[in-house]
């Protein structure tokens, strides 16, 4: 397991919830790994987190230059992001 994974236990069940920078997803999309990213309503209103869905299992996040869970404060921002990445679609859930 690499720094950039967690490992979360719930109930006897290991999950691993990983993260990835704005550089890795836009290689990830270019390699055409990725499907529609899913925008999500982030820990009591405070912003938004983009999940990355595709080929793979691991449906990593979007990560901040220092490994933290990057939280956009504005939905534009997000999905200006994502657009800027090449994606023509984004599901947006709440």
């Amino acid at each position: 397991m690499t720094n950039k994974n967690a490992v979360l236990f719930n109930h006897n069940i290991t999950f691993v919830a990983a993260k990835v920078n704005i550089k890795e997803a836009e290689l990830l999309f270019q390699a055409g790994v990725l499907a529609v990213p899913v925008i999500k309503k982030y820990a009591l209103d405070e912003g938004w987190v983009v999940t990355l869905t595709g080929k793979h299992q691991l449906n990593p996040t979007l990560e901040t230059a220092r490994g933290q869970v990057r939280v956009f404060k504005r939905l534009d921002a997000a999905v200006g992001v994502l657009f800027e990445m090449g994606f023509g679609e984004i599901r947006i859930v709440r």
